[in-house]
């Protein structure tokens, strides 16, 4: 080899050999510090990488959770949508229903006002044809009256007068049904009674004739 003493049988490198020898082996030392330094960076890369993974991980959780929340939620108004919707739908039948019995009063009310105006109608032509039948009635009442009222003197006269001569009629019954009675008693109680009669006649044509005259 080239710049190499031999010292006896012992050989000695040169100078040259150990520069290159160490130039070399620092070549690779160098090497091999940007291999690890390489190496270093890209742990430090993985693992800051892994970290903004966990946290990318934990946002990720958080936004998993806050989304699940949120369709809990929108499920929870999904529902109350639903049942605000059958509670309209109820509302609008009832609504529908109101209407039509609003309808159906209104046609029984007009109605009943129809059968308001006839009855009123019919009740006033009864009331004209009962008052026209009363006054016809008042009138063959009052006719019926002064129609009466000779057999009423009548009646009221022969009751006066079976008032008056009923003593008279009385003892002449006696007198009749009497055996031992006379005839003579009994025309002399005839005549008094006939007389009595004919002086109330008289009486009652005297006042007849003062009255005309008066």
């Amino acid at each position: 080899m080239a710049g190499t003493f031999y010292l006896g049988r012992r050989s000695v490198p040169s100078y040259y050999e150990l520069y290159s020898e160490e130039k070399a082996q620092r070549e690779l030392l160098e090497q091999r510090v940007l291999e690890l330094t390489s190496e270093n960076e890209r742990l430090k890369a993985d693992l800051q990488g892994g970290r903004s993974t966990a946290e990318e991980q934990e946002a990720l959780n958080k936004r998993e959770q806050e989304l699940d929340r949120r369709e809990k939620l929108l499920d929870k108004r999904e529902d109350e949508l639903i049942a605000a919707t059958v509670d309209f739908e109820e509302k609008v039948r009832d609504f529908y229903e109101i209407m039509e019995t609003t309808r159906e009063e209104v046609e029984q009310a007009k109605q009943i006002k129809i059968d308001y105006e006839d009855t009123k109608e019919l009740l006033s032509q009864t009331l004209k044809e009962k008052n026209n039948q009363k006054n016809w009635f008042n009138i063959l009442l009052v006719f019926l009256l002064i129609s009466a009222l000779p057999l009423l003197f009548y009646i009221l006269k022969l009751r006066y007068l079976e008032t008056k001569y009923r003593p008279f009629i009385e003892i002449l019954k006696d007198k009749l049904s009497n055996s031992s009675v006379s005839v003579d008693d009994v025309k002399t109680l005839t005549n008094t009674f006939l007389q009595l009669a004919d002086t109330d006649k008289s009486q009652n044509a005297l006042k007849s004739g003062s009255t005309t005259s008066g």
